[in-house]
């Protein structure tokens, strides 16, 4: 049976995951599709571009999400998410991190893919 403390815990971690649904913000991403605000989408690029932890991902995500929630936008930039991330990276002295998440006219995980993609050759039949 759970105690009070492991009940008020659950119910917290139910509130933060639905507010993040709850928010009626819309991200304009650079390929100017509009979709709905996603604080999970903070913690998978944190994860996936960056040697942070998991926990500490969650964290700055929370504090991004509460952030954006504060200034009342109901439209965002994905760009402009990503600088506030690395505002928070760099509020907690993670400069190798925040470096690592740095966009340089597009994200690191997206040049080091194309690179490493072999290129597609058009039909000698179709160049002519």
């Amino acid at each position: 049976m759970s105690n009070v403390f492991e009940m008020r815990r659950d119910r917290q971690e139910f509130r933060d995951e639905a507010e993040t649904t709850d928010m009626a913000l819309f991200v304009r991403a650079s390929d100017e599709t509009l979709n709905g605000w996603n604080r999970q989408r903070i913690v998978d690029a944190l994860l996936r571009e960056t040697d942070i932890d998991l926990d500490t991902a969650k964290e700055i995500a929370r504090e991004v999400e509460d952030l954006i929630a504060a200034s009342r936008i109901k439209m965002i930039t994905a760009p402009l998410i990503r600088e506030l991330v690395d505002a928070k990276l760099i509020e907690r002295g993670l400069e190798q991190t925040r470096k690592m998440h740095t966009r340089l006219g597009m994200p690191s995980t997206t040049w080091i893919n194309s690179f490493f993609t072999p290129i597609r050759r058009m039909p000698m039949s179709l160049m002519a």
